[in-house]
């Protein structure tokens, strides 16, 4: 009995959840993985993106002032772990330069985010369209 109840115990203290994942060391897979969760360490958190399209016979080089305060604000705020401009992901810019995306990551998950993190990035978008 005494060698059950030790049994018990150090199963109750290693026990580990079952998963269905799988890591193989050293595949390319697992080191893409890695990569990333080393570039992005808040993926799998929340995360928004900002659609600006520039008047007709204008292009988003001319408003690139207005779009790096408005990614340097949001970067600011408080629930926001990343902004990334689109003139540093040149692939969210598309090719007639009148329409960009900007990526916004949040610290919490979808659930989780602040009601005041959510008012306060809406907010900086709406001084982004009087702009």
């Amino acid at each position: 009995m005494v060698i059950f109840a030790g049994l018990a115990v150090l199963a109750s203290t290693q026990y580990k959840q079952p998963s269905s994942a799988i890591s193989i060391p050293g595949t390319p897979a697992d080191t893409a993985l890695s990569r990333m969760s080393t570039l992005f360490p808040d993926a799998g958190k929340g995360s928004a993106r900002v659609v600006v399209k520039t008047p007709s016979g204008k292009t988003i080089d001319q408003y690139r002032g207005e779009i790096e305060q408005f990614v340097t604000d949001t970067a600011r705020i408080d629930g926001v772990s990343q902004a990334v401009s689109p003139f540093l992901n040149t692939k969210a810019i598309s090719e007639n330069r009148q329409i960009a995306i900007i990526q916004i990551q949040l610290d919490q998950t979808v659930g989780l985010i602040s009601t005041r993190t959510m008012d306060q990035v809406t907010d900086t978008v709406k001084q982004l369209r009087t702009n």
